[in-house]
């Protein structure tokens, strides 16, 4: 049995309404890698990540080929991951439900309220400034507030939130001119990029790490799960930023 399978026994799982926050302890392993380093990567390939994942498990632990495709069916086994659902993604993976949970995992002790009153202060008034700025190729165009910080424990886990960002470009550019504009803001920043898709990526990366601003405690879920949650009859949130009606009529359709 692989330690994964028994994360039980050394952490607390909390559930809410669709909802598993885990609490994990940086001593534990995942397919024989320590957890918080699985979680990183777990965290970096996220739900819409596309590319060959032999090669980014090559590059980001610096396994050989071999040991890279065995540690993709070790997550595989374990449940974290699945292939593609999109037919062109060939040797490309998606994170499960249980995945997402592992990324979302925090090692971090329990917050008083205040705390999580104050990033999530922080949040609110750093998408303003991101919507306000022409240094984003990205805008806030909406937040959303659920979980345990939500029901109003007095110490909870972390501060959820899922945040919907939209692109600044016109809709109708062809496949070409949209790399380009994405490459060129990309290479603005000066940064160095291990993949094209992460040079593609940087707009949106850009704002989320804006936005995180290092608080340890905002626990960001993407987009399009958060809506799969929503699903859930029970499931709680509270959109703090956005178009109400609009983003209550979206996350109805997914619900039919």
């Amino acid at each position: 049995m692989l330690k994964w399978l028994r994360l039980a026994e050394t952490a607390s799982v909390h559930a809410e309404g669709g909802v598993v926050t885990v609490k994990i302890s940086p001593s534990q392993q995942v397919a024989g890698i320590p957890v918080m380093e699985v979680r990183k990567f777990l965290r970096r390939v996220h739900s819409d990540f596309r590319t060959s994942w032999p090669e980014q498990v090559v590059q980001h632990f610096n396994f050989t080929s071999r040991r890279a495709r065995q540690f993709i069916h070790d997550l595989q086994a374990e449940g974290l991951i699945e292939p593609s659902t999109h037919e062109f993604d060939k040797d490309a993976y998606q994170l499960t439900d249980k995945g997402r949970s592992l990324g979302r995992g925090s090692a971090a002790k329990a917050i008083i309220r205040a705390t999580g009153d104050k990033a999530l202060k922080g949040l609110l008034q750093r998408a303003k400034e991101v919507n306000a700025s022409d240094d984003f190729l990205c805008s806030v165009e909406a937040v959303v507030l659920f979980g345990s910080y939500l029901k109003g424990e007095e110490r909870p886990n972390d501060v959820d939130v899922a945040v919907k960002l939209k692109r600044r470009l016109p809709e109708n550019l062809g496949t070409d001119e949209f790399a380009r504009r994405m490459r060129e803001h990309a290479r603005k920043s000066n940064r160095q990029f291990s993949t094209y898709l992460e040079e593609l990526q940087w707009p949106e990366t850009q704002v989320k790490l804006y936005l995180r601003k290092r608080v340890r405690c905002l626990s960001f879920q993407a987009w399009d799960s958060f809506v799969r949650l929503a699903k859930e009859p029970d499931f709680e949130y509270s959109i703090l930023m956005g178009e109400r009606v609009r983003l209550l009529e979206e996350i109805a359709r997914q619900k039919t």
